[in-house]
């Protein structure tokens, strides 16, 4: 045992092999210990050993209902379905999005009785809501400072428009959150600014911009060291999931903005064309892959006078173009379905994870290649009747276990 303990190779190829739960343990038993399992090589070995697309976690809206779906039935150490309810950082928490094993959360309580959003200093910034990053591994969690206000040269106030999550441990142990605000007193004023978790502070990164049309910052898509908007133009409606970024392509302007986070720059990317004469509603999604970094996938439905039909494209790692990856009809009673989700595992294996649109209370998962459901359901919610009056919506994001720092 003392051979093993003093050959730090040897205990790092012990280590990698081992449950999350146990690290978090062996984490306490020394420095050397604690510092090895927290390193960036250990973590970077331990993320490519891993061949599972981890699980699934799914929200409720308006309800305080978790439910955490084990997508690898061979994994015997599966996760708690309740853990999740007895280690949120708010009474009332609120996911917004989830990143390599970190959660954006907000507190989603009712603001005070007092606050109207036209009692506001001028130096205020126009959110009632509590962020946090959480890792519930650990069961940390990091409170977001309050963003930064305008300089004094600048008369306003600024309204958060939308927040996204950035974190790659492939490349980094450290993570960014990028908050996209806008000056009211100044029409499509907008500006950047960026939380750190190494400087625990916020600073502006992109002064002021204006976009050419109107974009959905609400849901920003974190792919490659990049954060991509969906356009907002015309007439907005959302499918599917709280997630995706949709809009119809007869009012769509053909391009995406979106922001590289290391070089601080705001760039567009052309899209693929839609099928002429045709009307579709389009989604930007990142597939997920614990290995690899994961995708970004643009979805289009097609309505067409018989089945409907999906093409599923592409975009290149260089973001040089997009190609074709599926072209499929969509399978009986999809339109009772929300398409949430799309998983990745590394072989040419894609899926869908299906939710019932009508009752929330059936999950399937659907193979792209074989364009088959596989197996039977893989999950359920037990809500009380009272629920099912309200139109709910069911968030669901990936999620895998992490030793990540908050």
């Amino acid at each position: 045992m003392e051979t093993i303990v003093n050959n730090e190779d040897l205990l790092t190829e012990i280590l990698i092999l081992l449950p999350i739960k146990s690290l978090l343990k062996f984490m306490s038993v020394s420095k050397h210990w604690l510092a090895l399992i927290s390193s960036y090589p250990f973590s970077i070995r331990r993320s490519s050993n891993l061949n599972s697309v981890g699980a699934v976690l799914v929200q409720v809206d308006k309800t305080p209902h978790f439910r955490l779906l084990n997508l690898d039935s061979s994994n015997s150490d599966s996760l708690a379905a309740n853990f999740f309810a007895s280690n949120k950082p708010f009474s009332k928490t609120k996911i917004l999005q989830s990143c390599n094993g970190l959660l954006l959360c907000c507190d989603d309580s009712p603001p005070p009785k007092y606050f109207h959003r036209f009692y506001i200093k001028k130096d205020d910034i126009y959110t009632s809501k509590k962020y946090c990053v959480w890792n519930p591994t650990s069961k940390k969690y990091t409170l977001l400072p309050p963003l930064l206000p305008l300089p004094c040269s600048l008369r306003g106030i600024l309204f958060l428009r939308g927040i996204t999550l950035a974190f790659d441990p492939s490349k980094s142990l450290e993570y960014k959150v990028v908050a996209v605000c806008q000056c009211v007193l100044f029409e499509n004023c907008y500006q950047i600014q960026i939380y750190s978790s190494k400087a625990r502070t916020w600073r502006v990164s992109v002064r002021s911009f204006n976009p050419q049309y109107p974009v959905d910052f609400l849901r920003g898509v974190f792919y490659n060291g990049t954060i991509h908007w969906g356009s907002d133009v015309g007439c907005f409606r959302k499918i599917w999931s709280v997630s995706d970024l949709c809009f119809r392509s007869e009012d769509w302007s053909g391009s995406n903005l979106y922001f590289d986070i290391d070089q601080e720059k705001l760039k567009t990317l052309q899209m693929p064309r839609v099928r002429a004469r045709a009307s579709c509603e389009s989604s930007l999604v990142n597939c997920f892959e614990v290995s690899g970094g994961g995708r970004l996938l643009l979805v289009r439905k097609y309505k067409t006078a018989s089945d409907p039909q999906i093409d599923v494209y592409q975009l290149h790692r260089d973001f040089s173009g997009w190609f074709l990856k599926y072209r499929l009809d969509l399978p009986d009673r999809f339109d009772e379905y929300r398409n949430v989700l799309f998983v990745g595992s590394g072989n040419d294996k894609d899926s869908l994870i299906l939710v019932d649109a009508n009752w929330l209370s059936i999950i399937r998962k659907y193979n792209l290649k074989d364009k088959s459901f596989e197996g039977s359901n893989i999950g359920w919610f037990n809500l009380r009747s009272a629920y099912y009056s309200n139109n709910l919506k069911a968030k669901v994001l990936h999620y895998i276990e992490s030793l990540a720092c908050v």
